[in-house]
């Protein structure tokens, strides 16, 4: 078979392509009339902890237009959602450590450990954040799992009675639905 300069051009072409695809190229590729839709969003947030939550916190993006829709765009709300929260959550719990009336150096060491993870996860969210605005979604995401590991850590502190209040129950749970939202972008 012989090589033409049309053949040649579309060969190396292809290659190039193929080689740099990014997130403008693949944002080209999607029909410029399409807009996200509640299935759309619905798909992405089945692999979610909390499918409910998921679609409440990206519902806002219902009709934005497909083709602008990057990781970044879907990133973003939870991302900015999970700090703050974060920061609440460590400070409800600086506030129960505080208010202890248990003598029990072991149940003081819970409350204080959950304080020293909190505060590792307030870090992981800033970085998530500063990679978010940079573009590397593979460390967002990563700073999005070691934080959701660490608010883990903090729920197993209170494997052993007595049992964690519900209160810090249902923050580290929310906080966590808001990680895995990132995590499954």
């Amino acid at each position: 078979m012989r090589f033409n300069f049309i053949t040649s051009f579309l060969i190396i072409s292809c290659l190039v392509l193929s080689s740099s695809i990014n997130k403008s190229i693949l944002t080209c590729a999607v029909d410029p009339k399409k807009h996200v839709t509640k299935e759309y969003l619905s798909n992405i947030c089945s692999k979610s902890s909390n499918p409910y939550l998921c679609l409440h916190v990206l519902k806002d993006l219902i009709g934005h237009p497909l083709a602008k829709t990057t990781f970044s765009t879907l990133a973003i709300r939870p991302i900015s959602m999970a700090e703050p929260h974060a920061r609440e959550t460590r400070k409800m719990i600086e506030t129960m450590y505080h208010g202890l009336i248990d003598p029990n150096r072991e149940v003081r060491d819970r409350y204080r450990s959950c304080i020293v993870r909190y505060d590792d996860v307030i870090k992981y969210m800033v970085e998530a954040k500063r990679y978010l605005k940079s573009g590397d979604y593979k460390k967002v995401k990563s700073y999005a799992s070691g934080a959701l590991n660490r608010v883990n850590s903090c729920d197993k502190n209170f494997a052993k009675p007595p049992p964690e209040p519900l209160n810090l129950r249902n923050a580290n749970k929310k906080f966590k639905d808001l990680c895995s939202i990132i995590v499954t972008i």
